[in-house]
């Protein structure tokens, strides 16, 4: 639902120019949720049938692994998206909204690091064999924000409208932990050792707590309109303007997402790998840390990592939110019929902090203001498709970018997805309802068909 025009509370996490010309005047989104989880190496057998789950639980079949086909990615995104109230007054739209958002990413996991994951490093399959590693990234990232939102409509006539917006995030950490192996040669000699030749690279972590960090973040975008019939100084939903408001026929949107950092401070704990000589961990089965302190000293240990052992005056851990570029199209072709397409890129933090994962969308739906349903055609990391649906009836939303291989077919499954979002939409003023203006353009006959001499799309009465 990210292009949709009767859903800013939701749209403007994908670009916050979409609250500038919405067609809700009042958009009041009390609660929802929404989480995703994709890896290419472990999946649930073409066997696996969801209903087992709760049906015949005896009957669930183990997970499978997809094996020498490294490296691996993995991602989980999670968000809790609390009371959030998006308001168009005119030609300036504003949104302030509570959130709860969690990212995690594993990335660049050979096939022998896969394989001693899920097989212990006692697998005889690998042992005594010399392994290289390198641009292994694992972060994870949970945080509170506060999220105030900004659009306005910044030119508009001659068949076009522009509008731009910001979104400003006040973060508040809850749970960070990162690690950078920029290369890494090893050997499990026996089922008592592990042998690290050269080790190079970075890790930091700090113990969970809710307020344990603070930052700042944000997004900015842009929105261009086309084919639409609006004079100067349009301002949508508003009685100067007719209480009108805009159709066009195709939208083109820019974004740039989540720029900012958490810092943590001052419960944490860090290291930097810069081995070029052997060492041995002997007996590391042995080793059982009962806590996040005992398990970063094991680390130190072994792997020579140098530490600071004084935080006082020392720099706070920092982690970078996950920054993506992203890019809209939406082409109107007629009685609420849209076809659209979303372009996501992960951008690659300098530091620890984890990346987007990198999609590519195409998105057909059919709009009405109190109905609404799509289903998207998702690439993740550009090889992996997938098929969604989902419906907006009224003011709830329900889908799933993961539901063409339950619907139609049997195939292995590498993930799953879900969100459900409730809110309250009210699609015009007070002064406009007194009026008895409507605000529902009429899809019947598509703008770019009309002549050239009305100076507004057809509006039924």
């Amino acid at each position: 639902m990210a292009l949709s025009n009767y859903s800013p509370s939701t749209s403007l996490f994908l670009n916050p120019s979409s609250i500038a010309d919405t067609r809700v005047f009042l958009d009041l989104h009390f609660a929802g949720v929404g989480a995703s989880v994709h890896n290419d190496f472990v999946h649930m057998p073409e066997t696996f049938r969801l209903s087992s789950l709760w049906k015949e639980s005896e009957t669930v079949p183990d997970p499978e692994y997809r094996r020498n086909s490294g490296p691996y990615n993995a991602y989980v995104a999670a968000i809790a998206q609390g009371p959030t109230i998006s308001a168009c007054l005119g030609d300036k739209s504003f949104a302030f909204g509570i959130n709860v958002r969690s990212f995690t990413d594993a990335r660049n996991i050979p096939n022998h690091l896969a394989n001693y994951m899920v097989e212990g490093f006692k697998w005889p399959d690998q042992m005594g064999q010399t392994f290289y590693a390198k641009d292994i990234r694992v972060n994870s990232l949970s945080f509170a924000e506060f999220a105030l939102s900004y659009g306005a409509i910044v030119k508009a006539g001659k068949g076009k409208l522009l509008t731009a917006g910001f979104t400003l995030r006040q973060l508040m950490g809850i749970a960070a932990a990162g690690i950078k192996l920029n290369r890494w040669t090893y050997m499990v000699p026996d089922t008592l050792d592990i042998e690290t030749y050269s080790i190079h690279g970075n890790y930091g972590v700090h113990e969970p707590a809710f307020n344990s960090g603070t930052g700042w973040g944000g997004d900015i975008g842009i929105t261009l309109k086309r084919g639409v019939n609006v004079s100067s100084g349009h301002r949508p939903l508003h009685p100067e303007s007719g209480c009108n408001i805009t159709d066009y026929t195709e939208k083109i949107g820019f974004s740039l997402l989540d720029v900012g950092r958490l810092r943590v401070d001052p419960e944490f704990y860090d290291g930097s790998f810069d081995g070029e000589f052997r060492m041995v961990w002997e007996n590391y089965s042995a080793s059982d840390p009962d806590n996040l302190e005992g398990l970063t000293d094991i680390i130190n240990t072994e792997f020579f990592a140098k530490s600071t052992e004084s935080r006082e005056g020392k720099r706070s851990l920092r982690m970078s939110l996950p920054t993506a570029l992203s890019l809209q199209y939406d082409r109107h072709i007629g009685s609420g019929i849209f076809l659209g397409g979303v372009w996501i890129q992960g951008i690659e933090p300098k530091n620890l902090g984890p990346r987007r994962m990198n999609q590519l969308s195409f998105i057909p739906r059919f709009e009405r203001r109190r109905f609404e349903v799509s289903m998207p055609l998702i690439l993740r990391e550009y090889r992996e498709p997938s098929l969604g649906l989902a419906f907006r009836l009224n003011s709830v939303i329900i889908g799933s970018d993961r539901v063409g291989s339950l619907l139609f077919g049997r195939r292995d499954r590498f993930g799953a997805d879900l969100y459900i979002q409730v809110k309250y939409s009210i699609f015009r003023r007070t002064a406009c309802t007194k009026q008895g203006r409507s605000v529902k353009p009429d899809y019947s006959v598509p703008l770019r068909k009309q002549g050239s001499s009305k100076p507004c799309p057809a509006w039924r009465s």
